[in-house]
């Protein structure tokens, strides 16, 4: 289980996660330590999420290699388009939320913050 709490608002973003993975059986025991928050310097973006690890960095590996985009707005519509392709594409039935966070430079106010959530629905 994926601990991920984070506080956005126009002016402030804070987020926590923790890194451990755990099995996927009735007791969730632990396997590993592992990131689960994956950096998009280029877009000031984090892609991060709960639930299944494999669509998270196949998801991220996806952005990185195939998709050109002009803000947090066109990464979401480009996501809605296309996660589902990266989803048919997973060994895994398991559920999974993607979090797209990102920091917008604005002239009038030096930082101003937006998010999406994406639900795994295919």
């Amino acid at each position: 289980m994926t601990a991920l709490n984070f506080e956005l608002s126009e002016n402030n973003l804070t987020l926590f996660m923790d890194t451990l993975v755990s099995i996927n059986d009735v007791i969730k025991r632990p396997l590993m330590y592992t990131t689960k928050m994956y950096m998009l310097p280029h877009l000031n973006c984090i892609i991060c999420g709960v639930g299944s690890g494999e669509i998270k960095f196949k998801w991220y590996e996806y952005v990185m290699q195939k998709v050109i985009a002009y803000g947090i707005s066109s990464l979401n519509n480009i996501t809605q388009l296309h996660l589902h392709n990266v989803v048919s594409s997973c060994l895994t039935n398991a559920p999974c939320e993607i979090y797209q966070i990102m920091a917008i430079a604005k002239v009038a106010n030096p930082r101003k913050y937006a998010g999406f959530i994406n639900n795994k629905i295919v």
